[in-house]
């Protein structure tokens, strides 16, 4: 039986051995996106694991303890995709990078854990499932996590904090402050010493450890010199409640002048294919200075997996709905970008999430992509991304997708 992939046929005849399909994970994402995701049916295992048990079945010899078969069918298009998660492939770990000049080994890819517990579809949320898929990324090389102590209130470090007890020497925990969350669920600066000092104290009590790994200043607050802010979160390395810091998004400039005061092991930012404006100065800036560039949104907020067409494919209650990207307008418009990505996927039996990906950790090895989910199977899925290589030909075709509507400009 042949299936149709990113307008390829895909036949398990004659595909690669199941432990190396995870180098180029098969699925497709079926309406749900990271982290706004449901399990296959019953009906789809069902049908594909009857098609293929022969297959399957060498699988199961080889580790009968960690296979598992995923069948999805991605609504409106005619593809059926097979992903096998089992034997050897699944048991291998990520490469690896050093977190700025000096700073701990971590995988390159980490795990940003702000969807677990705030803003994407609130209504489906599991708390002990969330626990066990940050565990699982830790076990599969990702073991840089990335919280903020606005995330839900201060209730996504305390998720953290949760998932990693007994496990603190295998994590590089990342939080950060300078914002903070209102009554409407929005987020406004605070960049003040004294509250970013109270900010530094409370993410260590919440998180239930004593001393941060790497820490964010979220945001510049416009009311507070930016050396200011940062002289105060220096004051909380010299005290030894932080190991590390770590700009946001700020000109040349305005990170020499922050650099002058204490230096920083990490830029964070949003870059994706979807949101390329850091790449003129953001990226650069990070190379000259030998710091790691945390990618935050690295898949476009879900664009860039491949699940949305339409508006109607997010969930009543989630808060990207509010964003100029999703628009219905914009993002039938971005989902013509997506579907591009796919043909590059295509040739490497891939998805479009892990070429987004595998794109970003080609910037460099001091880029650190964060994609988020909130389901076991997605988060192979990322991880996937490290494994593909892009040619030259995938690289000239992704210089030139089709310019994304509502991308941040800044």
């Amino acid at each position: 039986m042949t299936y149709r992939f990113s307008g390829m046929d895909f036949d398990p005849a004659t595909a690669r051995r199941p432990d190396a399909l995870i180098e180029g994970l098969s699925i497709h994402r079926a309406l749900e996106t990271e982290p706004h995701e449901r399990a296959p049916t019953v009906e789809a295992r069902a049908r594909i694991t009857a098609s293929h048990r022969t297959w399957t079945s060498r699988s199961r010899r080889r580790s009968a303890s960690s296979d598992g078969l995923l069948g999805f069918e991605l609504s409106g298009c005619c593809y059926e995709v097979v992903a096998f998660l089992c034997g050897e492939g699944s048991s291998r770990r990520m490469r690896t990078t050093t977190l700025g000049r000096d700073g701990p080994v971590v995988g390159r890819l980490g795990l940003g854990a702000m969807g677990l517990s705030y803003r994407y579809a609130p209504g489906l949320r599991d708390r002990t499932k969330a626990v066990s898929l940050v565990q699982e990324a830790v076990d599969l090389g990702a073991n840089l996590v990335e919280t903020a102590g606005a995330y839900a209130a201060g209730d996504n470090e305390r998720l953290i904090g949760e998932a990693i007890r007994g496990r603190r020497d295998e994590v590089v925990l990342c939080t950060g402050g300078g914002l903070l969350g209102d009554a409407d669920g929005g987020l406004r600066p605070a960049g003040g010493p004294q509250a970013l000092r109270d900010a530094v104290d409370e993410s260590l009590r919440r998180l239930h450890v004593d001393h941060i790994d790497l820490y964010l200043l979220r945001r510049v607050d416009p009311g507070v010199p930016l050396e200011e802010s940062w002289g105060a979160l220096a004051e909380q390395v010299w005290a030894g409640k932080i190991r590390m810091l770590g700009l946001p998004v700020v000109t040349a400039q305005e990170a020499r002048d922050a650099e002058a005061v204490h230096e920083a092991a990490a830029m964070a930012a949003e870059v994706s294919l979807f949101t390329r404006c850091g790449l003129d100065d953001v990226v650069p800036y990070a190379v000259e200075r030998r710091i790691a560039l945390l990618a935050g949104a690295p898949l476009g907020r879900g664009l860039l997996t491949g699940a949305l067409s339409g508006s109607d494919d997010l969930a009543p209650d989630d808060w990207r709905r509010t964003q100029p990207r999703f628009a219905p307008r914009a993002i039938r418009h971005n989902f013509a970008l997506t579907q591009a990505v796919a043909h590059v996927a295509a040739r490497h039996e891939a998805t479009p999430a892990q070429v987004a990906l595998a794109w970003l950790l080609r910037l460099g090895d001091h880029v650190v992509p964060l994609p988020g989910t909130r389901a076991s199977y997605h988060l192979a899925e990322n991880l996937g991304g490290d494994r593909i290589r892009l040619t030259e030909q995938d690289l000239t075709d992704l210089e030139f997708l089709p310019y994304p509507a509502g991308a941040p400009e800044v």
